[in-house]
């Protein structure tokens, strides 16, 4: 059996992270560790060594491959939190440039502020070159990595669930569509269920991916809040957006703030926290978004300046343009495929740029 296929049988049996880190700590090393403390930890209802020929089975069909912890592709971020995965399963990869990146998180009902605010916000993290990291759950991370997919940028998924089980099953497309364009990651075994035990788990691992975790609409107990508070137990920065003070879905948010958490309302916001965390010439990158309006046409130009950071009627933007509806319906879509504009049903448009 190799160290990766052991590792692998360890995680299976239900030897958590900080059970493991216990045993290196006692033995000093992966082959050191005896018997009689493992088989205390594993679960004796499970045939190991048949479960084990299924799960690598089940990893090759999938096409995922797994890391450990002594690899020199996992991720450096994630070794210096407490209870690090001794084990990530990965459909794509990690790169370099994914150490520079912002964890962002939220409720699963999001209001049409936050959807707004998520597009805004994860277009522009992308466009200046973070890597964004989200949970693949409804709601405010779908938008974020839709978003990121969109733009063809370096994006991150974290499961609370193993491959063959993925949740929400809505989402599969999505995950395909990550993994082309950064990594979607696990470091549950490849036919755990998605219980809902597994996501505050999850959630740690957001974090500590990233250099800070921002938060858009949070109600009072939403799990978006336990990945702030992993992020501050990991010594990394925690950002929120601010919300309607009679919004249910901002009194998270509006929570953190008061306790410290840093007020974002653009993204000159996050990269002023963490400017000393940053390569130089990684802050000397001109926001694209800016170059992106110099090569407009006219009537884009127009429509564009029409709009703003609320939702607007088709009507409306007619009435400010006074182009033909035709003409009008033309640019629209333009900007939208641009990535400058989004439409919200009832033909609503808005800025995200």
């Amino acid at each position: 059996m190799t160290k990766t296929e052991r590792l692998i049988l360890y995680n299976m049996s239900g030897v958590s992270p900080a059970n493991f880190r216990k045993l290196l700590d006692k033995y000093g090393a992966l082959e050191n560790i005896r018997q009689e403390d493992l088989d205390k930890l594993f679960d004796k209802k499970k045939l190991l060594h048949k479960e084990l020929d299924k799960e690598l089975k089940q990893i090759r069909k999938e096409g995922v491959k797994v890391l450990t912890y002594e690899d020199e592709e996992y991720p450096a971020s994630l070794k210096y939190i407490s209870d690090p995965p001794y084990v990530l399963y990965v459909k794509g990869a990690f790169k370099k440039e994914d150490s520079i990146s912002i964890g962002v998180v939220g409720c699963r009902n999001p209001t049409t502020y936050g959807k707004i605010c998520t597009e805004k916000l994860t277009t522009k993290l992308v466009q200046r070159g973070f890597t964004v990291v989200s949970g693949l759950a409804r709601g405010i991370d779908t938008i974020c990595h839709n978003t990121a997919v969109r733009m063809k940028r370096r994006n991150i998924a974290v499961l609370g669930n193993g491959f063959s089980r993925l949740y929400p099953q809505e989402n599969r497309g999505l995950a395909e569509e990550i993994a082309r364009c950064g990594a979607v990651v696990s470091e549950f075994s490849i036919f755990t269920e998605p219980d809902r035990f597994n996501f505050p788990r999850r959630n740690r691992v957001i974090s500590g991916l990233s250099l800070g975790t921002l938060v858009i609409e949070a109600g009072e107990k939403s799990g978006a809040l336990i990945t702030a508070k992993y992020a501050l137990e990991q010594c990394r920065e925690v950002f929120a957006l601010p919300g309607n003070i009679t919004s249910e879905e901002s009194r998270g948010t509006n929570s953190l703030i008061k306790q410290g958490a840093k007020l974002v309302t653009d993204v000159e916001d996050i990269i002023e926290e963490l400017k000393d965390a940053l390569p130089e010439e990684f802050l000397n990158i001109k926001g694209q978004a800016e170059l992106g309006n110099m090569v407009l046409s006219e009537r884009e130009n127009t429509v564009f300046a029409s709009l703003n950071n609320e939702p607007m009627h088709i009507d409306e933007v007619t009435t400010r343009t006074k182009l033909a509806s035709g003409v009008l319906a033309a640019v629209l879509i333009s900007l939208e495929m641009k990535g400058f504009i989004k439409q919200f049903p009832g033909k609503m448009f808005v800025k995200i740029i």
